[in-house]
């Protein structure tokens, strides 16, 4: 009996390595503390190694807590508590720097000593060979922001991450080995669901109910059993599918970006890409049809079905999808800069890519290229949503001889939540615009949790909820 499939074969499983500051964990309250006691509880699992730092109390038991030896030749060893003293898994090294350093900064009192701890810490962790220290601490998440200073940005070894963010790497790294632990009662005991499951679940969250906008399709007369199997019913399923694929496609991109960068990485990046705009694109254009399905207007020909059209949203408008028409044109910046990437995609050229490395820096990065019309496009969006345009990953805007570029990492990010967000809005304003019975899915206290722990595991803040 063959007991091995070459075509899937078994992933070995790589736990992310997590050193956790109980002693900002400590201090947290309400849904913050709830976050971070889920994060220490994903560390029972075979899916992250958690190991507490020093100082605090740790809020979650069964998880390793460490010790600093006594000063010696300018050295701290770091132990696990517990363990026998001859054995240590690191140390400090060069501890008076860190006195050296508060001195120069004129830092007394209780800033003095939050420096060195944290300034020790960090010391430790990143020679401790660990991926990420998870602090709450909110200065230290500000100084890590900053230019200057002893946790400078780009500084060489500081890997420091807030809970959410920490969550959401938790959750990359259960999605690239295909388990998704959601619940961790307690050590040795979880339960974990696909990733499939789990973007269905967002869906059905993110979006309103298949049954409200079923409601809203309703003729006088009909009831929604005679909507089944209809050209409605598929449309608003094809909806679904595209959220799906817009959150499925973003953590693809995601996961590459976590690869070396070298011209496969580049081209995965690039389809997923392409699906990304052209399931955003295909969702709102459903939604189109929706409309004309529901208010029944005329329109010249298939072509012309289409909410970026004002004479399109104009004729809904006056047929009575006033909501709807308004919704649209307000996010005409969005979809104008979207549709400049699918034309493209689906008629001419696609969205060109490079693999590069700048100086200073040591592994490549994989870029996505614009054109001068498409950046200007995304500047404009940019500037409508209030926002910083390197928020969204765009370099090179303005510099000569080089293309507009995007971090394809921070950019999907931008794309995946402002697509979702605007078909929620959109299919909210249909349904409302129809009359259809308002109210959300209704889950049961599991799938509530469920589904809140899937939204931090995504690292996803919906627009307009």
């Amino acid at each position: 009996m063959i007991r091995t499939n070459p075509f899937a074969p078994q992933i070995e499983r790589v736990p992310l390595l997590l050193t956790l500051d109980a002693r900002s964990f400590e201090s947290l309250e309400g849904s913050n503390r709830e976050e971070a006691e889920y994060l220490c509880q994903l560390c029972w699992t075979d899916a992250i190694d958690g190991l507490w730092g020093w100082e605090g109390t740790p809020i979650v038991g069964d998880i390793p807590q460490t010790e600093l030896g006594p000063v010696e030749n300018d050295h701290r060893t770091v132990r696990r508590i517990g363990e026998p003293k001859p054995y240590f898994i690191g140390g400090v090294t060069c501890w008076s720097q860190f006195a050296e350093w508060a001195d120069r900064c004129r830092y007394e009192g209780v800033e003095r000593d939050w420096f060195i701890y944290y300034a020790s810490l960090n010391h430790f962790h990143a020679r401790s060979g660990r991926h990420y220290l998870v602090t709450a601490d909110n200065r230290l998440l500000s100084e890590i922001q900053e230019e200057k200073g002893w946790f400078r940005r780009g500084q060489p070894g500081t890997r420091i991450r807030s809970v959410s963010n920490a969550l959401f790497l938790a959750g990359l790294a259960m999605k690239a080995q295909g388990q998704i632990f959601y619940e961790a009662p307690r050590p040795g005991h979880t339960v974990y669901t696909s990733k499939q499951s789990m973007y269905e679940f967002l869906a059905r969250d993110f979006i309103e109910p298949r049954r409200r906008l079923l409601e809203a399709l309703k003729r006088d007369g009909e009831e929604l059993k005679d909507l089944y199997r209809s050209e409605g019913e598929a449309l608003i399923e094809g909806i679904f599918d595209r959220v799906v694929d817009l959150l499925r496609a973003r953590d693809r991109i995601a996961l590459a970006n976590g690869r070396e960068q070298d011209a496969e990485a580049l081209d995965e990046i690039r389809y997923d890409l392409r699906s990304m705009v052209a399931s955003s694109t295909g969702a709102i254009d459903s939604l189109a049809v929706l409309a004309l399905i529901t208010f029944s207007f005329e329109v010249d020909s298939d072509a012309r079905i289409s909410l970026r059209l004002p004479e399109f949203r104009r004729s809904l408008k006056a047929r009575g999808g006033s909501r709807t028409a308004e919704t649209a044109g307000s996010l005409m910046p969005f979809m104008r800069f979207l549709w400049s990437l699918r034309n493209p995609i689906f008629h001419r050229h696609g969205l060109p890519g490079r693999t590069v490395h700048y100086v200073g820096h040591e592994p490549n990065r994989s870029e996505i290229t614009l054109s001068p019309k498409q950046a200007a496009l995304l500047m404009e969006l940019v500037r409508q949503r209030g926002e910083r345009h390197d928020s969204w990953g765009i370099t090179n805007v303005n510099v000569q001889g080089l293309d507009p570029s995007l971090d394809p990492w921070v950019f999907t990010q931008h794309l995946a939540s402002a697509s979702i967000g605007a078909i929620q809005k959109l299919t909210k304003a249909l349904a409302d615009d129809c009359g259809a019975p308002s109210g959300g899915v209704e889950w049961n206290d599991e799938q509530r949790r469920a589904v809140r722990r899937f939204r931090w595991l995504s690292g996803f803040a919906l627009e307009g909820r």
